[in-house]
């Protein structure tokens, strides 16, 4: 079953027992910001001014990465950030369209406003590899 913890809430025991769902930022998530501190762990460098995914620089006041990797904090267990079921809203007419629409990682625009299709404009996206690289 799924539970919802404030990020300011959760311990390391919920670290080790749980895969987690992470929603917000860097300055908005204490688990982010625990993540972050823990440096070439997670295949992003991100914080208040900038988002540095894939080699390319964003900016963090418009750009979010929605990702799964395994969870820096504790390695057998995965973090996903930003993200649920990546349908949308114009996927409801069947089944058949609510599938993933994102692969593995991906950079979204937030200054374009989500719609029923997309969760605002998806700038890069990608898969990993077998070795999470």
């Amino acid at each position: 079953t799924q539970r919802m913890k404030y990020d300011k809430d959760i311990s390391q025991e919920d670290v080790r027992r749980n895969h987690l769902i992470v929603f917000g930022d860097v300055t908005s998530n204490a688990v982010l910001q625990l993540m972050m501190q823990k440096k070439n762990t997670l295949p992003i460098q991100w914080d208040k001014e900038q988002l540095m995914v894939h080699g390319k620089q964003y900016d963090a006041a418009s750009h979010v990465p929605v990702m799964i990797y395994p969870n820096p904090l504790y390695g057998e267990k995965y973090v996903v950030l930003n993200s649920g079921p990546t349908h949308r809203e114009g996927h409801d007419r069947t089944n058949s369209l609510q599938n993933p629409k994102l692969p593995d990682w991906s950079v979204i625009d937030l200054s374009e406003p989500p719609s029923d299709q997309r969760p605002g404009r998806v700038v890069e996206a990608g898969f990993f590899d077998e070795s999470w690289k």
